[in-house]
């Protein structure tokens, strides 16, 4: 693992197993996909909760008691 730090450098290696951790992986393979891919640069996107869109068939939690 240490070696692609030679190609990449330290802190994309280091950014490459973070984000091989949150996606539950560490395998070297899969590591070194991230790096070779460009995975490791690109920001994360926060994805914004969904939320039902208010109109009139939504019935409220008071329907259900």
């Amino acid at each position: 693992m240490l070696s692609l730090s030679k190609r990449y450098g330290k802190d994309r290696l280091e950014a490459a197993c973070a984000l091989a951790l949150t996606l539950g992986t560490c395998q070297y393979r899969h590591v070194k996909d991230i790096l070779a891919s460009g995975r490791d640069q690109v920001k994360p996107t926060t994805a914004d909760l969904w939320s039902s869109p208010q109109h009139d068939h939504v019935r409220g939690a008071g329907y259900y008691q």
